[in-house]
């Protein structure tokens, strides 16, 4: 029986090919000229980058292949950089290394030598790597500079979207998948330097701008004419706000924004005989109460859709009661993005009636509505009325029109007043409830209690 080629549209190749490994596009291109065309749009249309020499120069050469650099559309930038504040040299390489590693080790744990501290031990002892280093570290310095990053990344005159990661990273389907905010050594991994080691330093002597995803935002704000629609940012230190920010020409032009704040800062220099770890969130707080965060989202007026994840600083049970909620330092009582369909809320805490004004404002607009670990405030300033997650649930049913509605993580009010842990089963009733209404799924029976999160 003689063989015959099954034709296939060049359609049914184009769903075919989203689902090729990135590493076997290569070879389905070389099938005929319908494959070839069809590959390079799927293998191109989604590039990764870091601040490296070879890294700038592959970018540049897909920019000067005119048929290639109309396929790309997705960049994600890998923002770990191999430069770690305070090593200046040898010595200053040793120290570092061998404190923070005595400050990993675990007493009494044999498996210890195995394990992410033990590797960075024996970073302190191989000078190779330090050459090595050294070299990455100068590379890398000529190619972060706004002129680099300008003459590499403008051109691409269907790049709409630019995804900023950094910390545990690998290679996804497409682009980037990040596992982790730091970088860590697994028992298999060979003690060689991973870029990215120096992420979360901090200290009198380090610029705000090196602190995570803060270069990042500074560079693409000073790129007129990349005309972004969709640009995310995990993760993002919170002293990228610490001053105003003007997108007037850049950034301006973006319909989604999505980021995660973070406040951890890693503490060493050789001053000091021990590396510390700390999460400032105070002074998270104090940052975003200067009201520049605020202020920079106002100015994306065409924004359609806009994540919030405030991390690991959002306030459980404040003390405090005088402090004000995120929602208060974030969101301007009388401002209204008019074209905002998807709006998402992680880590966040907020008084009802400044929850509740917020989603009432794009009422009109509003079809996507996702919360994730919200924390409900005491109003003070509402005597004798005490609103539960019930009551918030109620009207945002009565008060929006969602299509769509996604929850995860707890909603959560003091221990005496309940709250709920959403992933046992209740994301989907609660979920459907506020798109669909009927009875609120949230009662006593099913509340649990923060202490067993």
């Amino acid at each position: 029986m003689g063989s015959t080629n099954l034709y296939l549209p060049p359609e049914v190749h184009r769903i075919l090919a989203r689902y090729i490994n990135s590493q076997d596009i290569p070879n389905y291109r070389l099938l005929n000229k319908c494959c070839a065309e069809i590959g390079a749009e799927e293998l191109f249309q989604t590039i990764t980058f870091h601040c490296s020499g070879a890294s700038i120069a592959r970018v540049k050469a897909i920019k000067g292949n005119e048929h290639l650099r109309k396929q790309v559309k997705v960049a994600f930038w890998d923002a770990n950089y191999w430069r770690i504040p305070y090593v200046q040299g040898l010595p200053s390489w040793q120290d570092y290394f061998k404190e923070k590693s005595d400050s990993l080790r675990p007493w009494g744990s044999p498996e210890f030598e195995t394990c992410h501290g033990a590797k960075l031990g024996q970073l302190a002892k191989n000078q190779q790597e330090w050459e090595a280093y050294v070299d990455k570290a100068k590379d890398e310095d000529q190619n972060r500079r706004i002129e680099v990053l300008h003459a590499a990344l403008l051109g691409f005159e269907n790049l709409r979207t630019i995804l900023v990661l950094n910390g545990d990273l690998s290679q996804a389907h497409r682009g980037l998948e990040k596992w982790g905010d730091i970088v860590e050594y697994s028992a298999n991994d060979e003690p060689v330097l991973l870029r990215g080691e120096g992420l979360h330093m901090d200290g009198p002597y380090i610029p705000d701008i090196y602190r995570p995803g803060a270069e990042a935002l500074e560079t693409l704000r000073m790129l007129p004419g990349l005309c972004l629609s969709k640009l995310s940012i995990d993760a993002l230190c919170y002293t990228a706000f610490e001053e105003p920010i003007n997108v007037a020409g850049t950034l301006d032009t973006l319909t989604s924004f999505h980021f995660r704040l973070t406040d951890r800062a890693d503490g060493w220099n050789e001053y000091h005989e021990h590396f510390t770890t700390d999460n400032f969130s105070q002074m998270a707080q104090d940052v975003l109460s200067h009201g520049h965060l605020a202020e920079f989202l106002t100015r994306l007026v065409n924004l359609e859709s806009l994540e919030v994840d405030l991390g690991e600083f959002c306030s459980d049970y404040r003390e405090d009661s005088a402090i004000d909620s995120t929602a208060d330092v974030i969101f301007p009582q009388d401002f209204t993005w008019p074209k905002l369909r998807m709006l998402s809320l992680r880590n966040f805490d907020s008084t009802p009636k400044r929850l509740l004004a917020l989603l009432e404002r794009h009422s009109s607009t509003l079809k996507d509505l996702r919360f994730h670990h919200l924390h409900l405030e005491l109003d003070t300033s509402v005597v004798g009325q005490e609103w539960g997650w019930r009551d918030v649930l109620q009207i945002i049913c009565e008060t929006l029109h969602l299509e769509r509605a996604t929850l995860s993580g707890w909603l959560s009010l003091t221990p005496e007043r309940g709250e709920w842990f959403l992933d046992n089963g209740l994301a989907a009733p609660v979920a459907t409830y506020l798109v669909e209404g009927g009875e609120c799924p949230l009662n006593t029976g099913n509340a649990g209690r923060a202490g067993i999160r």
